[in-house]
Parts: C-alpha cells; structure tokens; sequence
C-alpha cells in the first residue's frame, strides 16, 4: 500500500527543517586595535569565553580583528597572538580544546585603513547580514580598544560603513578609558562620539565595575538591606576607604602617565564608582534605570574637590626611569604616581563621613579593597571578656576585598560582631580557622568571609555584559560628566608631588585636619625647589643617617622647624602644662628665633622653659656670648616669663666657667625636667662635624655621666655643654645644617664610615625619642 503525502505538508516539514537550522540571532563583534596590549591581554581571552558560553546554532557569533597593518602582515600577526594567548583553564580539556580551535578559526583579520578599506569591509559584513533571515535578530559591537584622540573619526567611518540598516538589529560601540582628561575635553569627545552613535548604543568601559566582587557590593547590599541599610550613614560610620595600591611602575607607559597621571587614571574613575555603588541609595530593583538613577543621585551630592583635599606624590626612580624610555625629565617632574583625596558627600545620610581615595605605584603591595569602618559606639558592662580575647575585639567593618594583598582571593569579610551576612547567588562561604593570620587589623576568623563562586577575569565579565546588553556595567555620558566635575578642579594645581621611596615609604601616611588631609611627616620634602636642583630633589633618601630627612630652601627650612616646634609646643601644653626646649648656639638659630617670632605671635611662650644647649665662657654682654644672641632675636620679643629662661651660669661671683656654675646648672635640669628629659633639642653641626660643644676626638664623647660639663682645651674660649647623656634623653631632636660651607660634611657623614670621635654628631641617637635633620639646599646639593 502506498501512502501519499499531500504537497502542503511536505512544505511544512521542509520549511520546519529550515528554520531548525537558522539562528534566532547572530551579533559581528569587530575588535578595532586587535594586535595592541590590551587584545592581547585580555580581549582575545575574553571573546573566546564569551564564544565558548554563548555561541551556539541559535546564536551565532563572527569575530573580526581589525588595525591598520597590511592584510599579510596583521593576519600572521593576529594568529600568532590567538595561538599564544588564548587557552584553556584546565590542561587536557577536549571540549575546551575543541571550542578554541572552532574560535580560532572562525577568526578573520581585516586592514582598516584608508577610506576605501573600510567602505569594502562595510559590504562584506552587509553581504553576509543580507544571506540571513529577516527573522534573525542581528547585532554589531565596534570595541574601541584605540587612542581615545582616535574615537570620534572612528565613529564617523564605522557609522558610514558598517552600521546595520535593515531588520530587527541593534548596535553598540565599546570605548575604553580615559574619555577625556577634564570636564571640556570629557565634553568634546561624548558629543565627537554623540554626533554618529545614540546613548544607549555607547558602552564605556570600566573594567573595574567587572571585577568579581565589585559585581556583588549591590546584590550583597540588597541582599542583607535590613541588617545594612540601617548603619550605611554618619551615625553608624567613621569613614570608608577605597583604595588601590600597586607594588610597580609605570614601564612603556611613561607618555600616557605624563599626561595624566594617577589622578587622572584611576581615582577620577575607577575609585569614584566604587565611591558610588556604596554610598549610594538602594535601588528597589536592580534594574539599569534604577541603578543609573540612584548612582548619579549620590554623586549629584559629592562635593567638587579642593587643593586641601588633596596629596600626590612621585616614586623617585620614576624621571630616571623616564628618561631611559626616552621621555623628556621636564614633562614627568610634576607628573603624581601617587595619590590621596578625601571626599565628603553632602547629603543628610553622608554629612560630614570621609571617603578616603587612595591609590599609587611603587608602594608595599598590589592590592585593592574598600573599607567601611564602623564606629564604636557600644560600651560594654558585663561579660566583656571577649573584648580582650582574640574574637571581636577589633574595629567593626565590612571591607570588599577585590583583589591581591594578603588574602588568598577575593572576597566579602564582614565582622563577626556586626551581623551574619545572608548571601546573594554568586557567592559563598568560606570557614576560616585561622587564628594568626591577620588582615584589616584583625584575626582572619574574627571575620564571615564569602568569595565569588566564580572569579572571572574583569575582561571577561566586560565582554560578557557588552554582549547582553547589560548598561549598568559601563558608564553613561551623565555620570562620566558628573565624575570630571567632581575631580576637574584639582587637576589644575601646580604643586610638584612629594617624592617618596618604592616599596615601602612611610612618608606617605597621611592624617585628616580640619576637613582636609595632610602628611603626617608632611616636612619630608618640599614642593618648591631651585629649578637646577629639581632632578636631584626627586632622589633624595628619605632618611639621613638613620633618621629623617627634610631639605629645601634656607628660608622655607627654618619656617618648617618653626613650625614644626610650635606644634611640639602646643601638644606638650595640653598634656603636662610646660614645654621644655633647649637651644644650641651659634650663628644657626638665629633665622630660627626669627621664625618663631613672626609667624607664630600665639606660641605658648608663658607655658614654655627655654635652656641653653651650650655657651661659651664669655661674659654675657660678649658679642660672642650665645645667650647674648638668643636675648637679642627672641627673648626681647617675647612675652615669657623670667623664670621660664634658664641660662648657663658661665659666669658667677666674678668666675668665668666654674665646677660650681657646672652644678648649678645640673640642679636646675634635675629639678625642672621630668626623667631629665627635654620636649625638644635644637642643635647645629660645625663644618668639623661638632654638636652643641662637643667636638671631635675630645675626652667628653666618652663622658657617660655628666648631664653637663666643661670643655678642656680643644675649644677657646671654653664652654659649658650638655652631653650626649642629657641629649640623648630628649623626647625630639631637631640638627639644622645650613650653607655651603657644610656641604663637605653632609658628604662625608653620608658616605664614610667613622664613628662620634671622628664627627661628634654621629654620637646624638635619642634613646626614646626621634630626630630630624633639616638641611638646606645649599649643604645638600652644594651648588
């Protein structure tokens, strides 16, 4: 028997096997710069994931390399980075393998070039949209990974070639950073771009918004809003830290970096959305309209920056290493490689709660993490053992740790005496039963801890959410424009950056004053330097012979050691009612008495003892006698007690210099000072290398005893000098070296090894306290 078929459905079962094999969408993703760093680091990579997850016969994606290299020439070239830097994670992983050859081959290479280069790569990829079914949703990504002054003429001949015009379609345009370099250049270039592609086809990227647990700060915040929400402001909140640290330099990239510094490179963009995601308002839903609108709601509230808000800094190998790049020293002197602003956002939940923005090269490590920490606020009255314990006795925090440091991953930690977190799909708990590692200040378990389940290269992610269309990953034109705002009136400044050390410079640290933030070692260099000197400032040690260094100009010098005894000053007042200083003699103190009398009219004079450090054995009314000095530049204008001034006895009942004057003195130190400690020694240092009165190869270097004593011979006339016991006991020590003339010594002292018999001044070590040198220009450089 035979069965007949009827036409109608014979057609139908044809046209079902039709449309089984076409795709229901099919996406050209044209990567223009496919042979720079950037496509060979991560793009290739990430559009191979991005092939071995999505494609498939429903959806359907084609690859092309694009740049400006002949067609033989970029096409070896572009294999040779598919096969080199394209792989697989799990070694001997067939499926894997398999997907990266199909991937591979299914890459072409394309000159883009002269006009006539783009206008036939525009008919061939409209040739083969045209072979596809109407039905079929296609879609195009131009990724820009180029020269942004490249962007907006590239944008005009990839709209006038290559754009779908037909069907269902969509298109979008992926650009990376920087877009611009302050608020007008920021606007010519997004209305360049405007002009050829709409808003919602324009995809910045910030790799950083695909890192693995910057992806989860609004899913966790959302997921535990009612544990969190409740403490995210002022109340609740002592400050929050963001921070990217980097343990290199600046390596091939010395022409970008003088252009725009760390600033510019990431704490305008990177640091400030991270600055948004947690302080901003939670959105209802994770939508990208919600997103974006509570996202530019906050920044809306950041307030613009200031010169007071603001520090940089510059790794001192980084001119040298500049210029070995052939770079030229005069565009890299002002170039900051380090960088820390605090930024206030005025809005009632926020008021008046620091966000600290901290990030460098050449620091102690490559890590990068926000921080909140919470107040204290809670007293405890029974049962607090535990606060004394190894659990919970540290500050509450929460801190999302994106990457490197110490810890092994990346990472959510949140206190354990704040709450149990409940965590969102894309996360998971860790047990830690580590008692001694420590992280943040605190023991490793005094944390919950959750890491990705997934930690995917940022580049991955990027690529993924480019794909899918997912907006809120990338950065609109309102809130790139909001973001220069914020950061444009800083970058006009023209202070020269602190030089520091790499690695591991504590003259970085830095401290919060009145809204504003300083160095805490703020005098360890200066931002004004002699133009012929300005190479040599920038290699200057932080230390000298084992302490801490400050050179600069005369002038400025002594205004900085004014300063920095007032402050010493105003703090010993508030804790104990006095300050005790004594100060050397010579022709150095005086520029310093004459700073402390002009700048500083409010220095607690009535709190403060003045003792001599030496004097000769010279009558007072000798021009040679240093109390002579010191009555003539400060004491006359000073409003200070008589008693407050302790002189050397060097003259009494006709005697010039007697055992007697020696006692006294000693009696007087012994009675005033608590543990024969002074607040602060100022001393000089002679061309011979000689301090106070005590010179080189003399018997009382090995005076171990006295707190004061008489020189013999080696100096005419004879002084009265405290000795190393007495110096050595003082809570701060300040060593002024000035002029030219000192030079010699400054060089011997930092190249050859003697010891106190040979330059006396090797002998001044505080037992418990710390020293400074300040040394001029002039001593330093010798020039």
């Amino acid at each position: 028997m035979k069965f007949i078929v009827p036409g109608f459905i014979l057609l139908t079962f044809i046209f079902g096997i039709v449309q089984a094999t076409e795709p229901r969408s099919h996406t050209d993703i044209i990567l223009a710069g496919a042979l720079g760093d950037l496509s060979k680091k991560y793009l290739w990579q990430g559009l191979f994931q991005l092939y071995s997850k999505f494609s498939d016969s429903k959806n359907t994606i084609a690859f092309y390399g694009v740049s400006r290299d002949v067609y033989e020439v970029g096409a070896e070239k572009l294999n040779k980075i598919l096969q080199e830097r394209v792989t697989c994670k799990m070694k001997d992983d067939t499926k894997c393998e398999r997907r990266r050859h199909e991937f591979i081959q299914k890459v072409r290479y394309f000159q883009l070039k002269a006009d006539e280069h783009f206008r036939k790569f525009g008919t061939f990829l409209n040739s083969k949209s045209d072979k596809l079914n109407q039905s079929v949703v296609q879609g195009r990504i131009f990724y820009l990974a180029l020269p942004p002054s490249t962007y907006t003429s590239m944008a005009e001949k990839l709209h006038n070639c290559c754009l779908l015009r037909s069907g269902k379609h969509w298109t979008r345009i992926a650009l990376e950073k920087p877009f611009g370099s302050d608020t007008n250049s920021a606007k010519e270039m997004a209305e360049g771009i405007g002009t050829f592609f709409k808003e919602e086809e324009i995809y910045r990227v910030d790799h950083y918004l695909g890192k693995s647990v910057v992806k989860q700060i609004l899913p966790f915040r959302l997921k535990n809003k009612d544990a969190l929400e409740p403490i995210l402001n002022s109340d609740h909140v002592d400050r929050v830290e963001l921070v990217m640290k980097e343990n290199f330099g600046v390596k091939g990239r010395f022409e970008y970096y003088n252009q725009y510094g760390v600033i510019r490179d990431v704490m305008q963009n990177h640091l400030t959305e991270l600055l948004a995601l947690v302080a901003m308002n939670l959105p209802s839903t994770l939508s990208t309209r919600e997103i974006e609108s509570q996202r530019m709601g906050i920044l809306n509230h950041v307030q613009p920056l200031t010169s007071r808000h603001t520090l940089i800094g510059q790794y001192s190998k980084y001119i040298s290493e500049a210029q070995e790049e052939g770079v030229n020293a005069s565009s890299s002197a002002m170039t900051p490689t380090f960088g820390a602003a605090v930024m206030y956002v005025d809005n009632a939940r926020w008021r008046n709660v620091p966000f600290l923005v901290i990030s460098g090269k050449q620091l102690d490590e490559k890590s990068s993490y926000i921080r909140i920490v919470f107040k204290d606020k809670e007293f405890c009255v029974s049962s607090c053992t535990h606060l004394n314990g190894s659990h919970f006795h540290g500050p509450k925090q929460i801190i999302f740790h994106i990457g490197h440091g110490s810890l092994p991953s990346p990472g959510i930690l949140v206190s354990k005496n704040l709450f149990k977190p409940k965590l969102p799909p894309g996360l998971s708990t860790i047990v830690v039963t580590s008692h001694d590692s420590s992280v943040y200040g605190l023991s490793m378990d005094d944390f919950n801890v959750a890491v990705p389940i997934e930690n995917n290269d940022a580049y991955v992610t990027v690529i993924e959410d480019l794909y899918l269309g997912h907006q809120q990953s990338f950065v609109s034109t309102g809130r790139l424009m909001t973001l220069w705002e914020i950061w444009t009136p800083v970058l006009s400044g023209k202070h020269s950056p602190k030089m520091y050390m790499e690695n591991a410079d504590f003259s970085l640290n830095f401290q919060l004053n009145n809204g504003g933030i300083e160095f805490t070692d703020k005098y360890i260099a200066f931002v004004e330097s002699p133009s012929e000197a300005r190479d040599q400032m920038r290699s200057l040690p932080p230390r000298f012979l084992g302490h801490k260094l400050v050179v600069g100009s005369s002038d400025e010098l002594y205004q900085q050691v004014a300063e920095e005894i007032y402050i010493k000053a105003l703090s010993s007042v508030t804790d104990k009612k006095s300050f005790h200083i004594a100060f050397s003699g010579g022709t150095t103190p005086i520029p310093l008495y004459r700073a402390l009398v002009t700048f500083f009219p409010n220095f607690p004079w009535t709190r403060t003892h003045i003792w001599q450090v030496d004097e000769r054995c010279v009558l007072p009314t000798n021009s040679k006698s240093n109390f002579k000095v010191m009555e003539t530049e400060l004491l006359q204008k000073i409003n200070i007690p008589y008693h407050n001034v302790h002189s050397m006895p060097v003259f009494l009942a006709g005697e010039i210099c007697s055992d007697r004057g020696v006692k006294l003195y000693r009696d007087d130190l012994t009675f005033h000072l608590i543990n024969n400690s002074f607040d602060l020694v100022v001393l000089g240092v002679g061309s011979d290398g000689h301090t106070a009165s005590l010179f080189p190869r003399s018997s009382l270097l090995d005076d171990s005893n006295s707190l004061v004593t008489l020189t013999s011979d080696e100096a005419s006339p004879r002084r009265l000098t405290l000795s190393y016991k007495m110096i050595n006991k003082s809570k701060f020590v300040i060593a002024i070296v000035t002029g030219k003339s000192k030079h010699d010594i400054v060089e011997k002292l930092s190249e050859e090894t003697k010891s106190k018999y040979d330059y006396p001044i090797l002998g001044v070590n505080p037992t418990l306290g710390n020293m400074t040198f300040f040394i001029d220009n002039d001593a330093w450089f010798g020039e």
